[in-house]
């Protein structure tokens, strides 16, 4: 993975087809940036920070444009034509509002009212299969995450990060929503621990 600025195309940044469905731009998207993130020990040594703040911000450009339907056209029409193209054409969408307000907006209805993991995977129109290409949960225990099926779950630390890499995936808190569906899981088992 190399960047944009040597022409590569976002396409080939994020090692994907340019026929690649959102799910597909999404899970490369995601191993791209845990793969380029402060912590990890692939790049730690191989890449100056400032670089490596570079590549992200170039992997956030290439996955809102490529997952934006009007923008993903717009670029492969122009990079269609051979016309040339800058990181500076491409810009970031608008901050989102903050992730506690995306998990109020979830809390006010009353489908949502405790954090029904399967309602919000359908609210962001992604299947099952989906969201388990992306995050790598093991089916199983997406299901019983869904399902709050406390028998069939692992223990509480794999269950938190799950739980962590749904949310990143669903844009919401972390901590809000491994508190809320740990509470829910006691409130219906009657425990406190999974």
């Amino acid at each position: 993975m190399s960047n944009l600025n040597k022409k590569e195309s976002l396409y080939e940044l994020l090692q994907v087809s340019s026929k690649a469905d959102t799910s597909e731009i999404t899970a490369a998207y995601m191993a791209a940036k845990n793969a380029f993130s402060a912590d990890s020990v692939a790049t730690y040594s191989l890449l100056p920070a400032d670089e490596t703040v570079q590549v992200l911000k170039q992997l956030e450009i290439a996955y809102h444009t490529l997952t934006n339907p009007e923008k993903r056209r717009q670029y492969d029409m122009k990079l269609a034509s051979g016309e040339p193209f800058s990181i500076a054409d491409l810009q970031l969408p608008q901050p989102q509002p903050p992730k506690e307000v995306l998990i109020s907006e979830f809390s006010t209805n009353d489908a949502l009212q405790e954090l029904d993991l399967f309602k919000v995977r359908e609210l962001r129109k992604l299947s099952f299969d989906d969201v388990v290409r992306i995050t790598k949960i093991p089916p199983r225990y997406l299901k019983a995450i869904e399902e709050f099926d406390k028998k069939s779950l692992p223990a509480q630390v794999y269950v938190q990060g799950f739980l962590k890499n749904l949310a990143q995936l669903y844009r919401l808190d972390a901590k809000s929503t491994v508190s809320k569906f740990m509470d829910k899981l006691n409130r219906l088992t009657g425990s406190s621990t999974p």
